[in-house]
């Protein structure tokens, strides 16, 4: 026997189930996909003091710096760093070097024959060469040390002023 059930039937049919507390199947329209990836890792580092350092140097005189790689006024500050326990940095700066050299960075200032370099002071005080990695080893607690002095690059040189800029990045396993 086939019986025909109309819209209205077909209402009051699930009505009657909702209103008895009978749950209805849920009806499957469409359907999709989940994708999900991961990584756990111990943590990154982060630069707790030192984002941005300003080594404002003291006037030195021109006899202070009386041949090439003659060096005076030297500064020192850190870069304070927390990593998760066995991660050590290495950092990497960038800057315009002088021509004829990747340690002194280039002067923008007024004054000729002489310009910066960024001394590794934490590990060796060796000079920072552009773009290489600098193994830094902290003086303490995650402080590392950064130093700056004047260095004579010409044998002519004139006073003025003497202004740089170099970037870093932190970089680690």
């Amino acid at each position: 026997m086939n019986k025909t059930v109309q819209g209205g039937d077909m209402l009051r049919y699930f009505c009657a189930m909702l209103l008895m507390g009978i749950n209805l199947p849920p009806v499957l329209a469409d359907g999709g996909h989940v994708n999900i990836a991961g990584n756990v890792t111990n943590g990154g580092c982060t630069i707790h003091d030192g984002t941005y350092l300003t080594f404002n140097l003291e006037p030195v005189k021109t006899t202070d710096l009386p041949s090439v790689d003659s060096v005076a006024g030297r500064q020192e500050k850190n870069i304070s760093v927390i990593c998760p326990k066995g991660i050590f940095p290495y950092f990497q700066f960038i800057y315009t070097p002088a021509s004829g050299g990747q340690t002194v960075l280039k002067n923008k200032g007024t004054a000729t024959g002489i310009g910066v370099e960024l001394l590794n002071a934490s590990y060796d005080d060796s000079p920072i060469h552009t773009l290489a990695y600098s193994v830094m080893r902290p003086t303490s607690a995650g402080k590392y040390t950064l130093a700056v002095h004047y260095i004579r690059t010409s044998q002519d040189m004139t006073p003025g002023t003497v202004e740089s800029d170099a970037e870093y990045d932190l970089v680690y396993d």
